[in-house]
Order: structure tokens, then sequence, then C-alpha cells
């Protein structure tokens, strides 16, 4: 009669030692890997929705999106932007009209430094994400600026890249596409890319990241292994 044979008590340490190290070496790509798979979902869900906000609101005042006669002042620092667009069609969770609504801090992709946005005009969305409007400019009839998403809404990092990425809009704005590179004259869009500028603040981040990630095909983009 053959006997089997058992293992050692240290045969069996030394196996799960080794499943360990494997273990430990292969976790944090999975887990990053996870990260950014369900950053991508969140980054579709945004885009999905605030282009579906353009389309529908356009189809509700035209493609100029100018405000209707009655409201001579739709900037988006004003109380009359939020009830064109952005209550009817997004139906927000909140939304931060006064000073101090949404308290915000970001960090400063160039400064490292703590930037308070509490004061910035903005809204959340029903799953969480924050949405605020940075560096308006021009005033009725044209108009254009940025969104500022955070998707994962006031939990940190609060990071460039890590969980906050950028977008624009703009009323009777001429501007490029970044997606299709090609012109715009007195074109208006509640979403949209802008194309990126060597040296400007958001060149290669903010904006720049999202567009890229959409136009590779919700992947990490080529060049841009900073994104995701």
């Amino acid at each position: 009669m053959i006997k089997s044979k058992a293992f050692t008590l240290a045969e069996i340490l030394i196996t799960l030692g080794i499943i360990g190290v494997i273990a430990a070496m292969t976790l944090p790509s999975v887990v990053n890997k996870y990260k950014r798979i369900v950053k991508v979902q969140q980054l579709k869900k945004i885009y999905t929705t605030m282009t579906q906000l353009d389309r529908r609101a356009k189809a509700d005042y035209g493609d100029s999106l100018i405000c209707p006669p009655n409201q001579v002042r739709c900037t988006p620092d004003t109380n009359e932007f939020f009830d064109l667009y952005i209550i009817p069609y997004l139906n927000p969770a909140k939304i931060c009209l006064n000073n101090g609504d949404c308290p915000y801090y970001r960090v400063g992709a160039e400064t490292g430094n703590i930037v308070d946005m509490s004061n910035e005009k903005g809204f959340m969305l029903q799953d969480g994400t924050l949405v605020k409007i940075v560096n308006i400019h021009g005033g009725a009839p044209g108009f254009f600026a940025m969104w500022l998403i955070d998707i994962n809404g006031v939990k940190g990092p609060n990071y460039v890249n890590k969980d906050v990425y950028f977008a624009e809009f703009g009323i009777n704005t001429d501007r490029v596409d970044g997606l299709t590179d090609e012109g715009v004259k007195d074109g208006s869009s509640l979403f949209y890319f802008s194309i990126n500028v060597p040296g400007e603040h958001y060149d290669g981040i903010g904006s720049g990241c999202f567009k890229e990630i959409v136009r590779s095909g919700w992947k990490n983009p080529k060049d841009y292994n900073y994104c995701l």
C-alpha cells in the first residue's frame, strides 16, 4: 500500500508566502484597473447627461440658445440661466446659487494649494456629481464659461484628472470644436470641448483629458497617460 506524502507545515507556510507575494504584486494593478473602469463609466454618464441637456434645450429654444426676449440676463451667473437650462432638464439634487450653498475646495493643478470654490455657482446631480461654473467670459447675448466636473462630489482628492475634469459651454460665440476640429462661428452649445492651446493652463489637462478620453473611444488616450 502506497502512502501519500503529506505537506509539512513549513511547505504550507512557504506556499502561502509565495501566494502572498504574488498577490501583493498584482493587487495594485487590479485595483488601479478597476478604478479606471469606474472613472470611465462616470465620465460616460456625465457626457451623456450633458450632451442630452444641449440637445433638449436646443429643441426648445433653437440652435442659437440666445436668451428669450423676456430674459435679458440669462448668463451663467444668474438665476435665469438655471431656470432656463439647468433645473428643467437636469433635475439636480441641489443647486448652488448663493454663496456657500455648496462648499467645495479643490487642489490647485499648478501650485498644489487649496482653492476655495464654495462661492462658485453650480449644481449637484442625483448621482452625487458636483458641477461648478468657472472662468465666465463675456455677457448676454454672447458668453462662454467652463464646467468644473467633480465625478465623486465633495469627496477627495478634488484634483485635476483624479476626480476633477473640465468641459466648456458658450452662447453665441466663435470657437473651435475640440472633437471635430471645426470652427463654429456664432455657435451655441451647453456642452462641448475646445481645442488645447499649448502653454495655457488647461492644455493637456482638464478639458483636454476629458476630450481625449472621448476621442480615444473611452480608453486611456495616447500621450495622455495621466488622464485615467
